[in-house]
């Protein structure tokens, strides 16, 4: 233990007793399951230490190594390092910005007191301590955590606060899935128990893990492993969307009968959009597309942009297309269809393209342009095919009718089907005079 630690519990202590002993009010905490009452005490605002695996700076304390690629990769292992905590408050005065949360500080002031650790860590108020630091405040507000409060119930402790609290910003939720992973990874969490903290099914805290691999492997496909600042994101939510999409999909029993080979290629080609800040419309799009035809996608591709992939040879370009699918009111599942994979040279240059590191950025661009005009074309030709449904729809339901001698409005019946011949009469001359013209 640091000379530094030693002195702040024993100014913590010496605070408490102070405060104990002269009735200060108290205020409730959520602790091992229960909200218990907290003697408010104040120190100076220099006095906590900013706590360093806060769930909200993973992905700024990533952009902040990338930004100083001097530091080593375990710079903020040390939140006793005086440059750790510098960089830290660097962080949170970046973040209240960003989440324009700093006019809101203003005006509501220290609505709530720092929760700290019985060695002055801060368990929620980070951003709060840094804005007073800023306004040169000489002392805050702070209540403190039982000096035998374990790893995991100050965590939990802080998942409780996330959640009660209506002022605080949502966790991104990159940052919310990475101190998810923590608590189960590092302080050994049931999953069970953080669904419960965070008001989430045990199936949400699962998939939130199952897309936090899948950034990984974006990461990966991107050449910036752990640097978790590079996901694209956006505020309307669309990109996590995407991932969520791609998950689910890359998932499901359909895809996973199809060979690796097309699923990496799939995988890859969504991760070459969403580079392109393609959002989840998009990426529904790329997934139908690529599953249904990825020769029409290739050549497409390759008429546009000729230098990201050699011609296919005649035989392959005339080889039949995949059958058509079933109608589906979820189109990411039909186009997965329950075709058994077949092998396809369209397969294994499109995963050439959306892997090799000198073409893949411009394959997202191009892709995402093909499957564009291929939407465009699909919504011609089912347009096209409206007036043929609205004939054999009227076929089907004149099949339908049945008369006899009890049957009422008969006259009217005779009335309707005259003018139904009328019609088709009006229609078959149509067709005979666009097919005279063509």
């Amino acid at each position: 233990m640091t000379n530094a630690r030693k002195s702040r519990i024993a100014i913590l202590r010496e605070r408490l007793k102070t405060a104990e002993e002269s009735g200060q009010p108290t205020y409730d905490v959520p602790f091992r399951g229960k909200n218990i009452p907290l003697r408010k005490i104040q120190v100076e605002t220099e006095f906590p230490l900013y706590r360093i695996q806060s769930g909200r700076t993973r992905r700024a304390q990533s952009r902040y190594l990338d930004e100083h690629p001097d530091l080593p990769a375990d710079f903020f292992s040390d939140p006793e390092d005086p440059q750790v905590q510098k960089a830290q408050h660097e962080l949170l005065l970046r973040l209240i910005g960003e989440m324009e949360l700093d006019k809101d500080l203003e005006e509501k002031g220290q609505r709530s007191p720092l929760i700290l650790t019985f060695d002055g860590a801060v368990v929620d108020g980070n951003r709060r301590l840094a804005a007073l630091r800023e306004e040169t405040s000489e002392y805050v507000d702070a209540v403190v955590l039982p000096e035998d409060a374990q790893n995991h119930e100050i965590y939990e402790t802080e998942l409780e606060l996330q959640m009660q609290r209506e002022t605080k910003a949502r966790y991104n939720w990159i940052d919310q899935a990475l101190h998810l992973e923590y608590g189960i990874t590092q302080l050994h969490e049931k999953v069970e128990t953080l669904a419960n903290r965070m008001r989430l099914s045990v199936e949400e805290v699962q998939e939130e893990l199952s897309k936090l691999k899948l950034v990984r492997l974006y990461l990966d496909w991107l050449g910036q492993p752990n640097k978790y600042h590079k996901v694209p994101s956006d505020s309307a939510g669309s990109l996590e969307q995407a991932f969520e999409d791609i998950e689910q999909r890359l998932s499901s029993a359909p895809m996973k009968r199809k060979a690796e080979a097309e699923r990496r290629m799939i995988r890859n080609a969504c991760f070459a959009a969403i580079h392109r800040q393609a959002g989840y419309q998009d990426i529904r799009n790329l997934i139908r597309h690529l599953s249904q035809d990825s020769r029409k996608v290739l050549t497409r591709v390759k008429e546009r942009e000729p230098a990201l992939g050699a011609p296919m040879s005649r035989d392959e370009s005339s080889a039949p297309a995949a059958p058509p699918l079933s109608d589906s009111s979820d189109p990411l599942i039909a186009i997965m269809g329950e075709v058994s994979p077949v092998k396809d040279a369209s397969v294994d240059e499109l995963l050439a393209i959306v892997t090799d590191p000198a073409k893949k950025e411009k394959a997202g661009t191009i892709l995402l342009e093909v499957v564009e005009e291929l939407e465009a074309e699909a919504k011609d030709a089912k347009q096209a095919q409206v007036p043929l449904r609205l004939v054999q729809r009227a076929v089907s339901d004149l099949k339908k009718i049945d008369l006899d001698k009890d049957t009422e409005h008969i006259d009217q019946i005779a009335k309707a089907l005259s003018d139904v011949f009328t019609e088709a009469e009006r229609v078959k001359r149509l067709i005979e005079t666009l097919q005279s013209e063509s």
